[in-house]
């Protein structure tokens, strides 16, 4: 274990009058200037900000890379916030005071994802907020997440995959998830993330080209427990129970999601 000292909490949110009730919601989970042990894994996963919105429950107290365009600005006597839009959604990003540009086009390399955070500077509780030391080019961080994806080559930018025969289409299973509802069912697709080592299982991303991204309908969720290493690019058959509306606790929640399946990768 490495321990990481959290310089943006003493540098950004433990300064100055401005930024006492910050620091009393950091408090209460970190202690002032208190060093946390956090866990040796591959480095942060890159997101779109609409994903980091919906699986925020997830994603909170590990560390992603985002990327975007600078909507506002806020600067305080120690730090700044950051209104970020990468066209997917908009997120507040807090670090150390620094000069950004309005329509300025920036990249934050591992950000400590917040969830329910009380922000004197807005007086408002936001859902989500990114903590970061520094802007730049995203590279290997001191402490990561869970989320880390393997390495492979690159998913293709446009999905078109052919539909099985016997089996539905990514848009299908979201339209017809109720009466799919614990049935087995069939998916090509091609796979785009890989999200190892989550409660014994392997999470897997699938698309077909098919669905809409703004409504979240063109991506699915597949649980993997078998022995062949999948990668993000692999094309696959997919055959699993579908579940709809599946909550499993903790902020985990699916409109659709394949669980336990059976995944056969196609050359």
């Amino acid at each position: 274990m490495r321990r990481l000292i959290l310089l943006v909490a003493v540098l950004v949110f433990l300064s100055g009058c401005t930024a006492q009730k910050d620091s009393e919601s950091l408090h209460a989970a970190l202690g002032e200037g208190q060093q946390v042990d956090m866990p040796e894994v591959s480095p942060a996963v890159d997101v779109k900000i609409s994903e980091l919105l919906e699986r925020a429950q997830e994603f909170n107290n590990h560390y992603v890379n985002v990327r975007g365009k600078v909507l506002e600005s806020a600067n305080t006597s120690v730090y700044t916030y950051i209104k970020l839009s990468d066209g997917t959604g908009e997120v507040w990003v807090a670090l150390p005071k620094q000069s950004v540009n309005v329509g300025e086009e920036i990249s934050v390399p591992n950000a400590y994802v917040q969830v329910d955070f009380y922000s004197a500077t807005f007086n408002t509780t936001l859902d989500v907020i990114l903590l970061a030391e520094r802007l730049g080019s995203p590279e290997p961080m001191l402490a990561g997440t869970i989320h880390s994806t393997l390495p492979a080559r690159e998913p293709p930018k446009v999905i078109n995959v052919t539909k099985l025969e016997d089996g539905y289409t990514v848009e299908e299973l979201y339209e017809k998830r109720q009466e799919l509802n614990n049935k087995v069912v069939k998916l090509r697709g091609v796979v785009v993330k890989v999200l190892p080592n989550i409660m014994s299982r392997t999470w897997i991303h699938v698309q077909d080209g098919t669905g809409n991204e703004s409504e979240g309908t063109h991506d699915i969720v597949v649980t993997y427990t078998g022995s062949e290493k999948i990668l993000p690019g692999d094309v696959v058959i997919v055959e699993g129970r579908l579940s709809a509306d599946k909550d499993i606790g903790s902020g985990y929640f699916f409109k659709v999601i394949i669980e336990d399946a059976k995944i056969e990768k196609e050359d």
